[in-house]
């Protein structure tokens, strides 16, 4: 089974972005997460929810989430999901979410909600993704993959990966850097996923 760590495309995929604390914040929780495809990471972002706690246990303490509140960056977070919230639908968004009356702490709640499904909508609208898979040998019972936006950031991670191991072995005669060369494109290969 695939085990995919999201956290460099996810990175990669905001680097031109305004910072923003609960885009962030997501991106911490997910960064020891793996999955065994991105459309197993959407569903997870897409389901989730903070008052039921997917999204870390700092999100389930009132305490914790007033907290953020004090931070300008989290303040700046949740008008940012209530104005793109107000622009996608034309509403305000209604904080009153168990019918129990304004408790403030759902703002933050729903910052960060609003986000994951602007993460799962940035992922879902790039649409396709290039992941490589590095392994050691033929048996290696753990490779590692890591996705990239393009496939030509792909090509150029393996190139590197391939580039290494012949400086590795640099003395070597020209038929077995070949055949160095050769191995490493069957131990490391591109896959492209489709979301």
């Amino acid at each position: 089974m695939r085990e995919i760590n999201m956290k460099d495309m996810l990175q990669e995929l905001f680097y031109l972005d305004r910072y923003n604390a609960a885009r962030d914040y997501l991106i911490d929780h997910f960064s020891d997460a793996t999955y065994d495809s991105i459309e197993s990471f959407l569903h997870d972002l897409e389901m989730g929810s903070c008052e039921a706690g997917s999204f870390g246990g700092d999100m389930i303490y009132t305490g914790r989430i007033l907290d953020k509140l004090a931070d300008q960056d989290w303040q700046n977070a949740v008008q940012d999901a209530v104005d793109d919230y107000t622009d996608a639908t034309g509403e305000i968004p209604n904080f009153n979410v168990y019918g129990s009356g304004f408790q403030l702490e759902h703002v933050v709640t729903f910052a960060v909600n609003w986000q994951a499904m602007e993460i799962a909508s940035r992922i879902r609208h790039h649409g396709r993704f290039w992941i490589v898979t590095s392994r050691i040998d033929h048996l290696d019972p753990n490779p590692k993959f890591k996705v990239f936006l393009e496939g030509s950031d792909a090509v150029d991670y393996l190139q590197e990966l391939i580039d290494l191991e012949l400086q590795l072995n640099q003395g070597a005669a020209k038929s077995d850097l070949r055949a160095i060369e050769e191995n490493m494109l069957e131990l490391n290969t591109i896959e492209e996923e489709s979301v």
